[in-house]
């Protein structure tokens, strides 16, 4: 095969090339371009719908569901990025291709499933989804033989997938479940609470801790007026014994004090009347004599008094006796009330013994009612969130809204043709120059070296384009 490495082409030559050769050049672009034109007026056009979505922040990924038991919350601190691809995963879903294959497939009841699996597999590569970095917003396109076709095919693939994201994202029966449990709760509550307040019925409870409370102050109180009532005892004790042992040295006016301290009214008027005698009898006798009448008159008044006054005041051992007396009633007093305080305390002391007993009983009704209290709240929250949920599958409401309804585009995507021609044409004239420059890479080549009229005949002859010189010595 001859070598096309030892010729050194310069761009006249190439030249040359394309011009000896433009008519096959021109043919073969004039047929690659009607045989393009054919394939392209061949495939049918094209068209696409497209639609836009907005994923809101919304119950679907804020709350939990209702059925869960670790809270109503979760944390913010995954992604938004998460909850678009994972409703861009949804929305390329088979289960959704299906369900829309299955509203425009009716001329296909009888297809094999292959033919079946072909056409779902065909109707998913016409749908494109895709969302920018960085956006709530997903966008969602469809293509179809018709502007209608494909809007409509697009329609039918949004409202499938908000029917199956409702569906997915929340529980259906949710509501009849927590509404049954609530109503047991709620049954078992009211019969806890009956119990604990016929336990404290029983036990005269108003409230626990108040009579606790109570138990503890009132205590307090009768321990200190034992202590009190005891130190006032020995103190009376000891004074009856100081009194035994030294009333009889006592002088008599001062027994007489001890005794009544101040004496009655009868007395008093009598013994003040005594005095005013000996008074008046002392001045009678400095300026009288014993014998005048006045003065006898006074001395026998002074005797009639003295022996009545004598006879109504009491003896020194009755006056010690009744001393004596007296504070043994006291002593005999502290000490019942010594005694009615300690049965008291006593008794109090058994009561509170007996309140830490039904301690026991109240805490357990009090923690069942604590409890179930609690369950009947949360579930009572949970029912409500479930009716809440319902009523928003029902209406048709989630966090995904459209943003943009799908497009009636009547201008096809493919083919396009101006592109397609523009791009064949490029194609076919750089194949069809390739080809003339191919043409002239396995002639022979020219010997340059050998000046005889045969060797310039060949170099003529296989010249892409003859010399002037050579068509002029042609033709003499």
């Amino acid at each position: 095969m001859p070598a096309m490495s030892s010729r050194n082409w310069t761009l006249r030559e190439i030249t040359d090339v394309f011009c000896s050769h433009w008519k096959m050049i021109s043919i073969l672009v004039v047929l690659s371009m009607i045989g393009l034109a054919a394939v392209l007026f061949q495939f049918p056009d094209t068209y696409e719908s497209e639609a836009k979505l907005f994923v809101r922040l919304g119950r679907e990924n804020v709350g939990l569901d209702s059925t869960a038991s670790t809270g109503q919350t979760v944390s913010l601190n995954a992604s938004r990025e998460a909850d678009i691809n994972s409703l861009i995963e949804h929305l390329e879903s088979r289960s959704i291709i299906e369900k829309v294959f299955e509203k425009f497939s009716r001329d296909m009841t009888f297809a094999t499933p292959r033919e079946r699996e072909i056409a779902i597999s065909n109707l998913a590569k016409k749908v494109t989804i895709s969302s920018p970095r960085s956006s709530y917003v997903i966008r969602v396109s469809c293509k179809g033989e018709t502007p209608e076709l494909a809007q409509r095919t697009l329609d039918a693939i949004l409202a499938t997938f908000r029917d199956e994201h409702m569906r997915v994202t929340r529980s259906s029966g949710s509501f009849d479940f927590f509404d049954t449990q609530t109503q047991s709760l709620q049954q078992q509550l009211e019969k806890a609470n009956l119990e604990l307040r016929d336990l404290k019925s029983n036990y005269k409870l108003a409230s626990y801790e108040g009579r606790r409370r109570g138990l503890e102050e009132e205590l307090a109180r009768v321990d200190r007026d034992v202590a009190e009532s005891r130190t006032n005892l020995a103190s009376s004790e000891a004074k009856m014994l100081a009194l035994r042992d030294n009333l009889s040295q006592l002088p008599q006016s001062l027994v007489r004090q001890m005794v009544g301290g101040q004496p009655n009214d009868g007395l008093a008027a009598m013994r003040e009347q005594l005095f005013q005698l000996e008074a008046k009898e002392k001045d009678l006798l400095a300026r009288k004599t014993n014998d005048h009448p006045e003065v006898a008159a006074v001395h026998h008044q002074l005797e009639t008094l003295r022996s009545v006054f004598d006879d109504e005041t009491p003896t020194h051992s009755s006056m010690q006796s009744a001393i004596i007396a007296v504070e043994e009633a006291e002593v005999k007093a502290l000490r019942a009330r010594l005694d009615s305080l300690v049965q008291y305390q006593t008794e109090l002391h058994e009561d509170l013994l007996a309140l830490n007993d039904q301690e026991v009983v109240l805490a357990q009704g009090e923690r069942r009612v604590n409890q179930l209290e609690s369950e009947y709240l949360a579930n009572l929250q949970r029912r409500e969130q479930a009716r809440i949920d319902e009523a928003m599958q029902l209406e048709k409401i989630s966090n995904v809204s459209v943003m943009q309804a799908p497009t009636f585009v009547a201008i096809p995507v493919a083919p396009k043709k101006k592109l397609a021609m523009v791009a064949g044409f490029m194609l076919a004239l750089m194949a069809s120059c390739g080809l003339a420059l191919l043409i002239e890479y396995f002639r022979e080549p020219v010997i340059q070296h050998d000046p005889s009229p045969a060797a310039e005949w060949r170099r003529e002859s296989y010249s892409p384009v003859p010399k002037p010189e050579y068509l002029a010595r042609q033709k003499g």
